[in-house]
Order: structure tokens, then C-alpha cells, then sequence
């Protein structure tokens, strides 16, 4: 059973759109994903 389980996980860091949107990085995320195409960071 465990092993059927392990094929589904995603495994990965959380990126900086997490961030509260207060925070510089998830403007700066925010501001980077609105001028470039959608997936350029895999969001």
C-alpha cells in the first residue's frame, strides 16, 4: 500500500509566490510572472 501512496507525491521547495504578499520576494515573484509567459517558474 505504502508504495502505490510513494508514486503520487510532489516533491519540492515552496517558491516565493507562498510568501505574504507584503513580503519583496513574492512582489518581485508576482511582478515577474505578470511580464513573462505563464509557467516561466512553474507556477
Amino acid at each position: 500500500m505504502l508504495a502505490v501512496s510513494v508514486l503520487g507525491l510532489r516533491l519540492g521547495m515552496p517558491g516565493d509566490g507562498t510568501k505574504p504578499s507584503s513580503s519583496t520576494e513574492r512582489r518581485a515573484s508576482d511582478d515577474l510572472a505578470q511580464r513573462f509567459a505563464p509557467g516561466f517558474n512553474s507556477r
